[in-house]
């Protein structure tokens, strides 16, 4: 019982963090304020995940002009991001980690004209085969911690 509790109180923060973001995004129209979105991988047990995210080394020289936003690859919504908005994946090994994932973020690409990798790298699991390839210029600035080949 309390595991269904814990995953509907879960289901309902995200449920309104999506609405919030909706009304956020709605204020950001009607005020013609600069958005960024923040793409990295939540993940608690990965220190790479958790500290590499470059909204935690710019935050603080964001002005008040601009909305963040902040996303999870898990939970992505592309629906808030638009043409103009400036979309920074990373850090993490992002690319190739899954076809999901490279699904994603090639989506983010065809809706944002302004997409940067920084710090992030490319992932590779033994017995994954990956099909879905990403055309790495099509990023605005591709910034890569490491590659893996073969």
């Amino acid at each position: 019982m309390k595991k269904f509790i814990n995953r509907a109180k879960n289901r309902l923060f995200f449920e309104c963090a999506e609405i919030w973001m909706f009304l956020l995004r709605t204020l950001c129209k009607l005020s013609k304020r600069k958005v960024i979105h923040f793409v990295n991988n939540f993940n608690s047990s990965n220190a790479g995940d958790n500290n590499s995210s470059p909204v935690l080394y710019i935050q603080n020289l964001l002005s008040k002009n601009i909305v963040v936003f902040r996303h999870d690859m898990y939970r992505l919504k592309l629906f808030n991001i638009f043409r103009n908005d400036i979309v920074i994946l990373g850090g993490g090994g992002l690319i190739d980690c899954m076809d999901g994932w490279n699904r994603k973020i090639n989506s983010i690409l065809d809706k944002s004209e302004n997409v940067i990798y920084w710090g992030g790298g490319f992932n590779r699991h033994t017995g994954r085969k990956i099909t879905e390839q990403i055309d790495i210029s099509r990023f605005l600035l591709f910034g890569v911690r490491d590659k893996i080949d073969g």
